[in-house]
């Protein structure tokens, strides 16, 4: 049995016309453009008389704001197209109309909806008059139930829809070729996930081959993006040089589509190779990376509107920062999760036929939040903090939160512990190299920081304290101190000058190691501005020439540091001082505001404590 995968429509040559160049935007991957061909369609058809034409119209223009992220004007440019094309019997557009309207639902996170649509969809349709609706309705049926937890049933729709596309396929035109990449696609995945890679490999090159045949910019797009997918897995089950060559593939495909997917304004192409590139990154322990891809995958994916992709990023983030030993920003990310998760699949619950898959999902956090809120319930915590980790805990697991006591480990046992756990940890997070790199009194300042971080909510101000004394440290005897010894082996005393550089090279060497973080700020900004100044920071400039880059990093220290899900901002300066003195507003230090600081530190780009690391006067 074979058939050509787009009969032709029977409209008269000037709608045939707009169509066509509507269709040839959509394959380029200009949407913006296709959508005004369609509405053009539409319009026309409407002064034609012709219904179908209006059908056809309104359906690409929603298909056309789907790819643009619009999802809620698609919704309704489906609905009205729905409308139409059943006022006016065209019963083979209903089905397919309705497949879109799936998929568009599916991406605003009613699932409940999307699953009834299709379900009711695939049981009007007639066989063989309706093979190619049934196809895609197959297809995107199978994606929904992967979203839902249904593996099982998922594969099975991938392996019919791929049959039926095997069988409908005839011209091998574009649209053939375009549905037969798709087809691959999920094959893949369902061989992916049962763990046969090598079949979901061939299946993957299948699909970038078929998509570059075709020409379609979306196919193309997505097919870059699961050889990324492909190469990472391949990487995660081997070893040594082999392991190492899958991840530098993947790299190259995950840069390849996310630089594809921003020229084409796909918004939710971005949010997913940002998001899959981040955990690659984490596959291969590189934190900050994977943190920095994370967050603008979440930032994507908010600004989309792609509920399914926030929580899937939300929930990256929370196992991210756990290792990270963020763990208010953990919790943080946790809460977002447990609530998108909760607008999208509390609602199955009342559907009997996917109730058990929708339960699967939300119970996923349920090992992850009761680590997480163990380790925050051995901190001492207000009323108020408690009372919301029980609702976090009864929103993920649906059941009355037993509030028992943390088990509390022998004291020194425990400090014991957090150090040696600290310290793995601190040389992950930085890499083995830079950690190696800093002072032991720097390293022992960042294990007690730890130590502080976990033992009550009290000690918090001294993280804080101690994160900013080790940069304070650092940049003291790594820059300041060496130039100081320079300068005056070189100047004595002379020249003077205005500067605050000049003040501190001309200081007596007693004084040299007198150089608060707030100063060495200033003096760091003073080094870095292009204006000429005095002949101190002429010296001192000319001296740090060969790590200019470096240090043009650390003018990031003086930026505000916002916490999550806050409003006010704090700088690394004034914490140091507050908690130094003792001012009261140090005392209000929760942990989000230290994770925030560390975040800043370690994770954020450029990372500071990296920089800083590849600054050393001493050994030039």
């Amino acid at each position: 049995m074979s058939s050509s995968s787009a009969p032709p429509f029977d409209l008269p040559e000037e709608l045939e016309s707009l169509r066509q160049e509507a269709k040839e935007h959509a394959r380029e991957g200009d949407f913006a453009r296709a959508r005004e061909k369609n509405l053009a369609l539409r319009d026309r058809s409407r002064a034609l008389g012709s219904a179908l034409g209006e059908v056809l119209g309104l359906r690409f223009v929603g298909l056309c704001e789907y790819r643009m992220g619009w999802y809620e004007a698609s919704e309704r440019s489906l609905q009205e197209a729905l409308a139409l094309a059943r006022a006016r019997a065209c019963r083979s557009q209903v089905l397919l109309i309705s497949n879109h309207l799936g998929a568009t639902v599916r991406r605003l996170g009613r699932l409940a909806d999307a699953h009834d649509l299709f379900k009711e969809s695939l049981a009007n349709t007639q066989l063989p008059a309706d093979l190619d609706a049934r196809a895609r309705l197959l297809g995107n049926l199978g994606a929904l139930l992967d979203v839902i937890g249904d593996l099982r049933a998922a594969d099975d729709c991938y392996a019919r829809y791929e049959e039926l596309v095997e069988l409908i396929v005839g011209s091998g035109d574009s649209d053939d070729l375009a549905r037969l990449a798709n087809a691959r696609a999920l094959s893949a995945r369902a061989a992916s996930r049962r763990g046969d890679l090598d079949t979901a490999k061939a299946k993957h090159d299948d699909e970038h081959r078929l998509a570059h045949s075709c020409g379609d910019a979306i196919k193309k797009l997505g097919a870059t993006l699961h050889q990324g997918k492909i190469e990472r897995d391949l990487g995660q089950r081997a070893v040594g040089e082999v392991r190492a060559r899958h991840f530098e593939a993947a790299h190259r495909w995950f840069a390849e589509a996310l630089s594809e997917a921003e020229r084409l304004g796909q918004s939710h192409r971005s949010g997913d190779a940002s998001y899959h590139w981040g955990r690659l990154f984490e596959a291969e322990g590189r934190w900050a990376e994977a943190h920095g891809r994370l967050v603008q995958a979440l930032k994507l994916s908010q600004s989309d509107g792609h509920t399914y992709l926030q929580a899937e990023v939300c929930h990256a983030l929370t196992r991210l920062c756990q290792q990270c030993s963020l763990h208010g920003e953990a919790l943080f990310y946790l809460r977002k999760t447990a609530e998108l998760r909760n607008g999208m699949y509390r609602p199955l619950l009342d559907n009997e036929r996917i109730r058990d898959m929708a339960q699967t999902r939300l119970a996923e956090l349920s090992g992850l939040a009761s680590s997480l809120v163990d380790e925050a319930r051995r901190v001492d915590r207000p009323e108020e903090d408690l009372a919301d980790l029980k609702k976090l805990v009864e929103s993920i697991s649906g059941k009355p939160f037993s509030a028992t006591v943390p088990r509390v480990d022998d004291v020194w046992q425990w400090q014991r512990s957090i150090r040696e756990g600290s310290r793995e940890r601190w040389s992950k997070l930085l890499s083995k190299e830079v950690y190696d790199r800093l002072g032991e009194q720097s390293k022992a300042d960042l294990v007690m920081a730890d130590v502080a971080y976990h033992g009550a909510i009290d000690d918090l101000p001294r993280s804080a304290h101690l994160l900013a004394l080790v940069i304070e440290r650092e940049v003291r005897e790594r820059l300041l101190v060496p130039l100081h010894e320079r300068y005056r082996s070189a100047f004595g005393s002379r020249p003077t000058g205005d500067s605050n550089t000049t003040k501190y090279l001309r200081k007596r060497p007693a004084d040299r190691h007198h150089a608060p973080l707030g100063d060495a700020l200033v003096i760091i900004e003073e080094l870095c501005a292009p204006a000429p100044t005095d002949p101190g920071v002429d010296f001192a400039r000319e001296q740090v020439r060969s790590c200019r880059g470096a240090l043009n990093d650390l003018r990031r220290l003086r930026d505000p540091i916002t916490p999550l899900g806050s409003h006010s901002s704090l700088t690394l300066r004034k914490l140091r001082n507050d908690a130094a003195h003792g001012n009261p507003g140090s005392a209000s230090l929760d942990r989000l505001s230290v994770d925030a600081v560390k975040r800043a530190l370690v994770l954020e780009a450029p990372v500071i404590l990296r920089s800083l690391t590849e600054i050393d006067l001493r050994r030039r």
